[in-house]
């Protein structure tokens, strides 16, 4: 009977791999672009870069070696493919989580697929993006720790923590589930607080997670590093950096009345556009959910996962809150499988159904998401008009990353081009050209050359240089040389 319920397992998660592979493998984005971030970490990590803050060392690091030893396709099409790769680790991380549960194989397929379908996680699944990687610890740490609560075996305890530690070598918003993981060891078995056996391993697995960060320091000690946005000369500059001391004031951001009139509003529409008609089947396995310790744990981690999103004061929130759809999937599973063996009128075949349902609404969601393709153009057309040696002034956030990538990856016609940063000020241009002083280029950590060749992109900059007594003249779509 064990090797039936083995055999069971077995095909459903090879169903939920060759499926969901399939349809990530055929939405994934074949070229650079998408979102300024996107076009970023498409070569960031290929170049051992450091990107924004907080730095991302556990990201670039896997990032470096699988864009350089992954033989097909281009750079930006090998970081897009690692993000899928993330996706499909995690939801097979999700369906033994699930499994441990002692949730079906079939609602655990069902309910994986239909995650793997939701829009937000979808469309960060098939780009260049830290959050599905995100996702993957996360349902890593919460697997580990829930076996532990059931088992009481050490070892998955210690397992929970080795993840949780290296997480935060990723993305700090891991924080928010340490409440709940607290919670759990004090309720569950507070002794492993001053067990030797146990503290001194954490300790070590902390040190390993901290350590990860050595790779800001020995980026910004190199002079050849081509792409430094994140710096650490000294460890007050790291400490800086590493907390997002720069977004400080987006974090709790909102007044009380404004969480509880706008955010959390917001946080109910957007968890309707994931799930949908599941919103009740969620609901409902959080009552039907066995174990109060266990419940308890996921409702504190859903908790701080949501209280730190509403509270985040950034336009692209959404992606803050794909761990809360996570333990909501996990929900979601508890409530259908107790409509599967409770309820007469719902029967097995109606729960396959709900994931082609899914992929209809995500593939919906993923088709109107804007590629930039036209700038993608702009930026290869610019490149070519402009001489060998040159000073770049892109249009954007968005642009100037393009450029990065061109420059940085493709080696773009070998031309040598330095672009300056998005938001950089007329008047800098001004006294380069002018007054021959050296711009300095804080991404490449030198100044750059004097007397190079000066372009613009778009109607706004251009304004802006003429309006500091600068002469433009168009040589392109959205492209101008700048001159004395």
């Amino acid at each position: 009977m064990s090797d039936l319920k083995s055999y069971r397992r077995w095909f459903w998660q090879t169903l939920l791999l060759v499926i969901l592979g399939a349809v990530y493998g055929v939405t994934v984005h074949q070229d650079a672009g998408m979102t300024g971030d996107s076009a970023k970490f498409q070569f960031v990590g290929y170049v051992l870069g450091t990107p924004h803050p907080t730095g991302y060392p556990t990201y670039l690091t896997i990032n470096h070696f699988f864009t350089t030893l992954f033989p097909f396709g281009s750079v930006a099409f090998r970081a897009n493919l690692l993000s899928a790769l993330f996706s499909l680790v995690m939801v097979q991380v999700l369906f033994q989580l699930l499994t441990l549960l002692e949730i079906s194989p079939l609602v655990a397929f069902a309910t994986c697929l239909t995650f793997g379908f939701t829009r937000t996680l979808w469309s960060q699944s098939i780009v260049a993006e830290v959050y599905s990687l995100n996702a993957l610890f996360v349902s890593t740490v919460l697997y580990f720790f829930l076996r532990w609560e059931k088992t009481g075996k050490n070892v998955f305890l210690l397992l929970g923590c080795a993840v949780y530690a290296i997480s935060f070598g990723h993305h700090l918003t891991m924080v928010t589930l340490l409440p709940a993981i607290t919670m759990l060891v004090v309720v569950k078995d507070r002794s492993r607080f001053v067990d030797m056996k146990t503290v001194l391993p954490v300790l070590f697995f902390i040190a390993i997670g901290a350590l990860q960060y050595a790779y800001v320091f020995w980026r910004t000690a190199d002079p050849t590093t081509p792409y430094l946005e994140m710096r650490a000369p000294d460890f007050p500059s790291f400490w800086y950096e590493v907390t997002g001391a720069k977004f400080r004031s987006l974090m709790f951001h909102f007044t009380a009345t404004e969480v509880v009139q706008d955010r959390i509003p917001m946080f109910l529409k957007l968890l309707l556009r994931e799930y949908s008609f599941l919103i009740p089947v969620g609901l409902l396995g959080i009552f039907k959910l066995e174990g109060k310790i266990r419940n308890a744990f996921l409702l504190l981690c859903l908790l701080g996962s949501v209280t730190f999103a509403i509270n985040y004061g950034i336009q692209d929130v959404d992606v803050y809150f794909i761990p809360a759809y996570l333990i909501f999937a996990i929900y979601s599973a508890t409530g259908l499988e107790y409509l599967v063996k409770r309820v007469s009128w719902w029967p097995s075949a109606l729960t396959l159904l709900i994931p082609v349902v899914f992929l209809v609404i995500g593939a919906m969601g993923v088709k109107d998401k804007p590629w930039h393709k036209e700038e993608l153009g702009e930026v290869r057309s610019m490149l070519n008009v402009t001489d060998h040696d040159a000073l770049v002034i892109p249009s954007g956030y968005r642009e100037a990353q393009y450029c990065w990538y061109y420059l940085l990856v493709e080696r773009y016609q070998e031309k040598n081009i330095f672009v300056t940063a998005h938001d950089i000020r007329p008047e800098a241009v001004r006294q380069y050209l002018l007054e021959r002083r050296p711009y300095f280029s804080r991404y490449l950590q030198k100044a750059v050359p004097d007397g190079l060749a000066v372009y613009c992109m778009g109607k706004r900059e251009a304004e802006d240089l003429s309006n500091a007594g600068l002469h433009l003249r168009m040589v392109g779509p959205q492209l101008y040389r700048v001159t004395e």
